[in-house]
């Protein structure tokens, strides 16, 4: 007896119990009803140009703020001091990100905490500010593009320290 017949009458029930939606014989697909329609939409919304999860954007002085101020937590960065170094790195380097920039600092600045350590232990009445700090980065991480963004002394004096620590 199909089950079906045999859920109608055991039910008492007027109306005819519906064969199993779920059960596979239903169908020639495996998919469950609306499964097909699912999938076809997964697929169209798949297929359609996917939004950059990331924009490219220029550094300018607020990225540079924002960027700076996570590395030198505390320090006071100056706004006019700000933007005047934003336009030296922009001059040396006109298509330079905020993600191109942070990348320089993260991946720089422990080697040039090192170089702090080093020379303010060579040099007691001299220190480094977060500026200084900022264009060793710079300089490490692309020498060729920043080649000028440190005086002759001091790009001397990191790379002497480099040679023998980097």
């Amino acid at each position: 007896m199909p089950r079906s017949e045999r859920l109608g009458r055991g039910a008492g029930c007027p109306n005819w119990a519906r064969p199993d939606l779920w059960e596979p014989r239903v169908s020639n697909h495996p998919w469950r009803p609306g499964e097909e329609l699912l999938a076809q939409e997964t697929n169209d919304s798949q297929n359609q140009p996917t939004e950059e999860k990331f924009r490219y954007s220029l550094l300018n002085a607020f990225s540079f703020l924002k960027i700076a101020e996570h590395f030198f937590n505390g320090f006071d960065f100056e706004p006019h001091k700000v933007d005047g170094f934003t336009q030296e790195i922009i001059s040396l380097k006109p298509d330079i990100s905020r993600g191109k920039f942070n990348f320089y600092l993260r991946e720089n600045i422990s080697k040039a905490k090192r170089y702090q350590t080093h020379f303010e232990e060579t040099n007691p009445s001299d220190r480094l500010n977060p500026y200084t700090m900022i264009r060793h980065c710079l300089y490490a991480g692309d020498k060729e593009i920043f080649s000028n963004i440190l005086t002759n002394d001091a790009k001397d004096s990191f790379e002497a320290w480099l040679k023998n620590n980097g």
